[in-house]
């Protein structure tokens, strides 16, 4: 786990009853991201570039390689023998990892005026997200010479984040929304949407043929997306208040709605959504996730709340869990929920009895912001 100031944290989860806080690195400085590949963790360490651990003893973790060269090192991908490192104004540089314990760069390229943020890689292709221009394109088949083969620079905004879907690049602008571009020709990129009036987007899923979005006073705005190039707004449902996230289930949205609780969002006909169930407190639902019959609503300093939602229009509080510290972000996956938490690091409960969840492990740490455990499916 990346977790800021604090390093590099390692928690064994391998059996989910019992994790325990294996062991912890850190040398100083902010850990911006990390990738885990075999038996090695690759640290995006900000001032200090590269750093390469070896956890084949999660216990004991050692840094075994570093590689800094100046920059800010925000991101780090790696496919293959090759680390790919969004390196701030330094650009991306490729780092042959075939012997982690000595990295050599085999390549670097250079944006611009620009700032390398974060990297996507997809097929023979780097994506990356330009913090002051918008997105770069290059062709990294051989990772020793990569090629800039295109680039978008029209987004007029902070550029924070991209992800690739199919034949289009989302890029991510903060509080300027989202560009989608069209990435079928590398070499040309061309942008075929751009939502502009958002007021800020907190929160984005995909499904189908439709993008929903969270923004902070729009309420809960429906795209069409089956078009990227006509991009259309086919729904909006306004809650008067500042709307934190969606997370989308079949036929119903779910949507924390800070004060305004949790909204249960009859989708079937997106273009006349209409709100079925309501669970209010006097709480504030900053995140939401949905797996089975159940909803589990972040709410901050408040903790975790477990809604039945079997009958959405009736949605029933079952349980709640809460301790000190304020909760960013939840991931569900089989029988337990993953919580990231601001000022303790990360919390493992068990809710394969749902009404009765139980904390069995914990690691405690301070986070830069959010944890991101992985990504919601399918955002």
């Amino acid at each position: 786990m990346a977790d800021g100031e604090d390093g590099l944290e390692i928690i064994d989860i391998s059996d989910p009853s019992a994790p325990v806080e294996v062991g912890q690195i850190n040398d100083g400085e902010t850990a911006q991201g990390v990738c885990v590949s075999d038996s090695y963790a690759y640290v995006a360490d900000d001032d200090d570039g590269l750093e390469i651990i070896d956890i084949s003893d999660p216990s004991a973790p050692v840094e075994v390689g570093q590689f800094d060269e100046g920059g800010e090192a925000h991101d780090v991908i790696i496919s293959g023998s090759y680390a790919y490192l969004a390196n701030g104004w330094i650009g991306l540089q490729i780092l042959n990892i075939s012997d982690p314990t000595s990295p050599v760069k085999v390549a670097q390229a250079y944006i611009d005026g620009g700032f390398a943020y974060s990297v996507y890689i997809e097929g023979s292709y780097a994506y990356i997200a330009d913090y002051t221009a918008c997105l770069e394109i290059l062709d990294i088949s051989d990772p020793s010479s990569p090629v800039e083969v295109g680039h978008f620079y029209g987004c007029d905004a902070y550029s924070y984040n991209v992800v690739i879907v199919e034949s289009y690049a989302y890029v991510s602008l903060g509080s300027s929304g989202l560009s989608v571009l069209d990435i079928s020709n590398p070499s040309s990129p061309v942008e075929v949407g751009h939502f502009f009036d958002f007021e800020s987007v907190f929160s984005i899923y995909v499904s189908g043929n439709n993008a929903y979005f969270a923004s902070s006073s729009d309420g809960l705005r429906i795209i069409d997306i089956s078009n990227p190039a006509v991009p259309v707004e086919v729904g909006q449902l306004d809650f008067g208040g500042r709307v934190n996230d969606v997370f989308v289930d079949g036929s119903y949205a779910y949507v924390a709605a800070g004060s305004d609780g949790l909204n249960i969002i009859n989708i079937s006909d997106p273009t006349a959504c209409i709100q079925i169930g309501l669970y209010k407190n006097d709480e504030s639902a900053e995140g939401v996730f949905v797996a089975g019959s159940y909803a589990y609503l972040v709410e901050g300093f408040n903790g975790l709340n477990i809604i039945n939602i079997s009958d959405p229009t009736s949605p029933v509080q079952v349980a709640r869990f809460n301790d000190s510290g304020e909760i960013n972000d939840v991931y569900i996956s089989g029988s337990y929920a993953y919580l990231g938490k601001k000022e303790n690091g990360l919390k493992i409960i068990d809710i394969s009895n749902p009404t009765i969840p139980v904390e069995i492990g914990h690691f405690d740490g301070v986070v830069r912001s959010e944890i991101s455990i992985t990504s919601k499916p399918p955002r």
